[in-house]
C-alpha cells in the first residue's frame, strides 16, 4: 500500500543521491517513478516556503487499483481537502490537454470531496495552471514571485493542514467509477462517466483499425471492459451499422437497449443460426463479447462470414476466465492463448483468409 511522502525530506536525499532518493520511495511503496518527475518535485518544494507543513504527507504516483488512474501528486487536508497537483517537464505542452487530463481527474476525486483543487505544474515552462469551478484554466509564471505568492494554488498548499488515511485505496472504490452500461443505462445513455485510462487507449487502438478483418482483443472482464464496448459502439452507431453479439443469452440491459433504443444485439445461437442460413443483415462491425467462450466451430463459421463480407470483427474475452462447460472441441481462445497472452490485441490475418 502506498504511504505519504515527506518531500522535504525526499529532496534531501535526491540532494545526497539520486539511489537514495529512490530507496526512500520504494520503502514507501514506490518503485516507478520517473527522473523527470523526481526533478518536478524539487523544483515545486523550492517554490514553497522551508516551513509548509502541507510536503510532509504527500501521495507520490497513486495509482487507483482496476482503473490505472495515476495522480502524481496528491494532498490530503483538513475539512475533506484534497489537492492534486500534475507534474510536467515539457515547455511546449499543450495547454488544453492540461486542462483535459484536470477535468478528467475532477471526474474521479469530486465523489470523495467537494473541497477540491486541481493543478498542474510544469517545471520547464515555469508555469502553474489551475482548473477553474467551470473548467477552465488560468495560468501563472513561477519565475514571478510575488504573483505566485498569491496564487490560489501557492496559498492552498500553505494553508493544507495534511492528514495521512488510513489506507488510500479504501479512499478510493474503484468500484463507484466503473460505470455498467447495462445496470446503470441512465447514467450511461446520457453520457455520465468516464472511460479508465487503460479502456480509453485499447478503444483508440480499436477505432484506429479502418481495414477488415478479425481482431481477438484480451480484456480483462472487471476492468471496465463492457462500459468501453459499448461506449465505443455508441460512437460508432453515428457512422456504422454495428452488432454486439453476446455468447450465450441476452440480460435484461440488453434486451432493453435493443427493444426502446434500437440497438443490434444478438445471442450466440440466434447469431449462428441467421449466418448459417445466409440471412443476417449487412454489419460494418461486429463485436463478440465475452469470446473466450466462442467454440472453434463457430469460430470457423465467423470467419468464412467474415472473408464474404470484408467487415471487421472484435472478439472481446478473458484469457484468464475458466469455463466450467466446454465444448468436446474446447474453445477458440484456447487455440491463441499464448498470442493473447502475450499480446492485449492480435488481427487474425492466416485465419481470415
Amino acid at each position: 500500500m502506498l504511504k505519504p511522502a515527506n518531500l522535504q525530506a525526499l529532496v534531501s536525499q535526491l540532494n545526497h543521491s539520486n539511489a537514495d532518493a529512490r530507496q526512500y520511495l520504494a520503502n514507501l511503496g514506490n518503485t516507478t517513478i520517473r527522473q523527470q518527475e523526481l526533478m518536478g518535485i524539487e523544483k515545486l518544494v523550492h517554490l514553497l516556503p522551508v516551513e509548509t507543513s502541507a510536503l510532509q504527507a504527500v501521495y507520490i504516483g497513486y495509482s487507483v487499483p482496476k482503473l490505472s488512474k495515476e495522480f502524481d501528486l496528491l494532498l490530503f487536508g483538513a475539512n475533506n481537502q484534497i489537492i492534486n497537483v500534475e507534474l510536467k517537464s515539457d515547455a511546449h505542452y499543450a495547454a488544453e490537454k492540461v486542462r483535459k487530463q484536470l477535468v478528467n481527474h475532477k471526474y474521479y476525486l469530486m465523489n470523495m470531496s467537494d473541497n477540491l483543487s486541481l493543478y498542474t505544474y510544469n517545471s520547464d515552462a515555469n508555469r502553474v495552471y489551475t482548473l477553474q469551478d467551470d473548467d477552465t484554466l488560468e495560468s501563472v509564471s513561477t519565475t514571478d514571485k510575488e504573483a505566485l505568492s498569491s496564487t490560489k494554488f501557492y496559498q492552498d498548499i500553505i494553508a493544507c493542514q495534511p492528514i495521512t488515511l488510513p489506507s488510500i485505496d479504501q479512499a478510493f472504490n474503484p468500484d463507484q467509477y466503473l460505470v455498467s452500461p447495462l445496470a446503470q443505462l441512465t447514467t450511461f445513455l446520457s453520457g455520465q462517466y468516464h472511460l479508465p485510462h487503460h479502456q480509453q487507449l485499447i478503444q483508440s487502438n480499436l477505432l484506429a483499425v479502418k481495414h477488415s478483418g478479425i481482431f481477438a482483443m484480451n480484456i480483462a472482464s472487471s476492468t471496465g471492459k463492457n462500459l468501453m464496448l459499448y461506449d465505443t459502439v455508441k460512437l460508432l452507431q453515428t457512422s456504422h451499422r454495428v452488432l454486439i453479439v453476446q455468447i450465450g443469452s441476452l440480460n435484461s440491459g440488453q434486451s432493453y437497449l435493443r427493444r426502446i433504443y434500437g440497438w443490434q444485439i444478438l445471442p450466440e445461437r440466434q447469431f449462428f443460426k441467421k449466418i448459417k442460413n445466409n440471412r443476417l443483415a449487412h454489419f460494418d462491425v461486429i463485436f463478440i463479447d465475452d469470446a473466450q467462450r466462442l467454440s472453434v466451430k463457430h469460430a470457423n463459421l465467423l470467419m468464412k462470414h467474415q472473408v464474404n463480407q470484408h467487415l471487421r470483427v472484435y472478439l472481446l474475452g478473458d484469457v484468464n476466465q475458466k469455463e466450467r462447460q466446454k465444448s468436446q472441441r474446447g474453445t477458440f481462445f484456447e487455440s491463441i492463448n499464448q498470442q493473447l497472452v502475450a499480446n492485449q490485441v492480435i488481427e487474425l490475418q492466416v485465419l481470415s483468409k
